[in-house]
């Protein structure tokens, strides 16, 4: 990152970051190179900036093209990759991946969003639920082809990243997602306004239409969270995953080992026995390095909190 003009450093508080760090960005993410992606990270002055930038571009891209419902003439039209997070019991596991019954209710859930998006673009959705297992193994360039995918199906790749084991308990809860994209002619699509009411009877509605399609019929209760653009999907997930993971189980402690630029591992002890150690991966391209740092914090107050609840039960 370069510094600002003298004249203005005393004044500009706001970190600008080098126009053409955000442009090898751009280009890199286009051409789905991820070791240009490192390459840059690394001639970068501000990691964070770099991964704020990168955070910043890797779920939005723009096209020429027509939204049938929108508009019959050709046009620039820009779209955000969309988030539904989804938290599962166990015993629905079966929901996420290519599951006909799940694909069946996703028919649903895009008219459900085209409404709560109040029609101002159109909706795209994947006919299947990823889990967080398959998510966080996504480097950018793969975050990007889902995105792509979305756009036009034959531009996505056919790469898929071996999903991660986290290693926690059997019946320890699921962290899924609904992704889809948000096109908008003319204008980037934005969230519709603070609407408490509505938020609820979206999340009632999907969450129905999932529980008809669980296993057997188990009737177990899926939380579904409110819509976010990709990356505060997942953060907001990750929260209330972490947080329901610390009222199942015990969490001894946590560590973190950082593996390489944009992956750090969260270690966990979860069980009374914690005889093996749970490990989640953290993408900073997803999160961005203050929303890792974010979300290992909350996991510093979980174990505090968790392990305060276990003394008050023991005495």
């Amino acid at each position: 990152m370069q510094n600002p003009p003298k004249a203005y450093a005393a004044l500009q508080s706001v970190v600008i970051p080098d126009l053409q760090i955000v442009r090898d960005i751009g280009t890199a993410l286009k051409l789905r190179d991820d070791m240009a992606l490192w390459a840059a990270a690394r001639r970068a002055e501000s990691q964070e900036t770099f991964y704020e930038q990168l955070r910043a571009q890797v779920g939005y891209t723009t096209f020429s093209g027509v939204l049938k419902r929108v508009h019959k003439d050709q046009r620039e039209c820009h779209v955000a990759l969309l988030g539904v997070p989804v938290l599962l019991a166990s015993s629905d596991a079966a929901l996420v991946g290519n599951s006909p019954a799940t694909k069946t209710a996703l028919n649903c859930v895009r008219g459900w969003l085209m409404e709560w998006f109040e029609y101002q673009g159109e909706i795209t959705l994947y006919s299947a639920l990823f889990g967080y297992h398959d998510i966080c193994m996504w480097t950018p360039s793969v975050m990007r082809s889902r995105l792509d995918g979305l756009v036009d199906p034959k531009s996505a790749s056919a790469q898929v990243p071996q999903a991660v084991d986290f290693g926690l308990p059997s019946d320890a809860p699921v962290l899924a997602f609904i992704i889809g994209a948000v096109h908008r002619p003319l204008a980037w699509p934005q969230l519709p306004p603070l609407d408490p009411e509505a938020d609820l009877k979206l999340q009632a509605r999907i969450s129905g239409a999932l529980q008809l399609c669980s296993p057997g019929g188990s009737g177990n209760r899926i939380t579904v969270l409110t819509p976010a653009f990709a990356s505060e999907a997942i953060a907001e997930g990750l929260d209330r995953w972490f947080g329901a993971i610390a009222s199942a189980y015990e969490l001894k402690g946590w560590d973190m080992h950082q593996c390489d630029q944009d992956l750090v591992i969260a270690h966990l002890e979860v069980g009374e026995d914690a005889a093996n150690t749970s490990a989640v991966p953290l993408r900073a391209h997803q999160l961005g390095l203050d929303g890792i740092e974010r979300r290992l914090s909350q996991l510093s107050a979980l174990c505090a909190w968790r392990s305060a609840e276990d003394k008050k039960a023991r005495s």
